[in-house]
């Protein structure tokens, strides 16, 4: 391959764009002390610009092969190191937007790789507004809704009693987590303040679960 100094500069124009993009979506991750930070971005996204390179300006043009072929590999790669993000305690599940931040960057990457500039920047920039402006308002919505505290002994049975409970009485619940020591679970659930009232006036029929220890409604 015969390289000019036209070909060095747009090469190294398209792995700067990609580096810089992968910091800056990085950064975001990085301030909420996220597993996957600045450095991991960064890597990923120069990097699926560096090999979209190589498969269409060496093995595609070059070689005549199928220039898509190793740039389909990085979809696939990148799945695999996002779900080491991803970590499941009880109905609670975190690291979800680390991963697609993480497959996104290597999307913005190859983007970048192929000569898409605009594209590539305009994805960043749409990636940062769903992280801070999406966010906020997420946010702004979930203040608008009441948690559900139940405090019960430890033990499947009282748990399943209490979810069969709501599906019977069709309470809509948003998020639900639950935790333990040990001896009590407690499980907060999210719901609006609709159901609120719905909940009152059924209490009584919770406080005659022998498994249930405490109530209450923040």
């Amino acid at each position: 391959m015969v390289f000019t100094i036209d070909k060095v500069l747009e090469y190294t124009l398209r792995l700067a764009l990609a580096l810089i993009s992968g910091l800056v979506i990085g950064f975001n991750r990085e301030k909420l002390q996220r597993p996957a930070g600045l450095r991991t971005h960064a890597l990923i996204s120069v990097g699926s610009a560096f090999f979209t390179i190589l498969s269409t300006e060496y093995f595609g043009v070059l070689l005549g092969g199928d220039p898509g072929r190793l740039t389909a590999q990085i979809i696939a790669g990148i799945g695999f190191l996002g779900a080491g993000t991803i970590v499941k305690r009880g109905f609670s599940v975190t690291g979800l937007t680390t991963a697609a931040t993480l497959w996104v960057s290597a999307s913005i990457g190859v983007g970048f790789g192929v000569g898409e500039f605009f594209l590539g920047g305009f994805m960043t920039v749409a990636v940062l507004l769903t992280l801070t402006v999406v966010k906020r308002i997420g946010l702004v919505l979930s203040k608008n809704r009441t948690r559900f505290i139940i405090e019960l002994v430890q033990g499947k049975k009282g748990f399943q009693k209490i979810i069969e409970w709501l599906l019977e009485n069709k309470i809509p619940a948003g998020s639900l987590y639950f935790e333990t020591d040990g001896e009590l679970v407690t499980i907060s659930i999210s719901v609006d303040p609709d159901t609120v009232e719905k909940l009152k006036q059924k209490w009584n029929e919770l406080l005659d679960f022998k498994e249930i220890r405490s109530l209450e409604i923040i």
